[in-house]
């Protein structure tokens, strides 16, 4: 609607302009042609510029009518990468996830899904009102999306299932390792403004969801390494403990015997 009055409206203002500079210059006169087409290339490339700025500024306030502002997906991806690699707990990264995602989309709702230390697909962010707890309480969910891997919307194979409508979602994205396994899933519900979600849209989460794969997989390999180095710990000390012990049994002193 706002396209088609821009250009009912450049219609008219350069009917208006047609109308007045023919009155204003001779007619048929060898004066005449020149001067019009340097006003006409004037009134074109100033119309062109005007409107540009208007049909901005009209975005932009239509935009925020419609609880949507305009994005920079990079500048996202940027600070996401920045705070991202100071991320040191799921929590911590699952409201990371949301506080981006929620001020580019607004959306109604959204949920995000990470693999916790015992393997479970669980529900970390909370920022949302719908959703299962856990990816398991959908049967098969999880092995579909990595067999898969590829975003959930109406037209995906996984969704034949029902997927979407089990999450209470309208968009849907894997977080995936370089491996391609599955450890998270970012699920989104409808935007307040009841507009679809665009290709932008999808391939900013998109980008986001591999953002946090990378985390989260950096994060799961601290959390071995640290359980690895804990377990080397524990394994010094029992045997440390069990030196201890067979010294104790020696005697402390030398015995002395006289056969011996």
């Amino acid at each position: 609607g706002f396209v088609l009055l821009a250009v009912m409206l450049s219609i008219a203002v350069t009917a208006v302009f047609v109308v007045a500079i023919a009155r204003v210059l001779p007619r048929l006169t060898d004066a005449a042609i020149p001067s019009g087409i340097a006003a006409g290339t004037v009134f074109g490339l100033v119309l062109f510029r005007t409107g540009g700025a208007v049909a901005t500024r009209v975005t932009r306030r239509i935009d925020r009518a419609f609880f949507r502002s305009a994005y920079d997906a990079r500048s996202i991806l940027e600070e996401l990468a920045q705070r991202t690699s100071l991320v040191t707990e799921r929590n911590e990264l699952a409201a990371l996830l949301v506080r981006q995602l929620r001020e580019a989309l607004h959306p109604a709702w959204l949920a995000v899904y990470l693999r916790d230390q015992a393997g479970t697909l669980r529900r970390f962010s909370s920022a949302t009102n719908a959703g299962p707890d856990t990816l398991d309480q959908v049967p098969g969910l999880a092995e579909r999306l990595e067999r898969d891997g590829r975003p959930i919307d109406e037209s995906s194979t996984v969704d034949r299932a029902g997927a979407l409508a089990a999450l209470g979602a309208e968009y849907a994205v894997p977080v995936l390792t370089r491996r391609r396994a599955l450890i998270g899933l970012l699920a989104v519900g409808p935007r307040l403004s009841d507009e679809p979600y665009s290709w932008e849209d999808r391939r900013l989460l998109a980008s986001v969801a591999g953002q946090a794969g990378s985390a989260l997989e950096i994060l799961i390999l601290a959390e071995e390494m640290a359980e690895r180095i804990e377990a080397e710990r524990r394994a010094r000390q029992e045997v440390e403990i069990a030196a201890e012990v067979q010294r104790r049994l020696l005697p402390r002193r030398a015995i002395e015997m006289g056969t011996l």
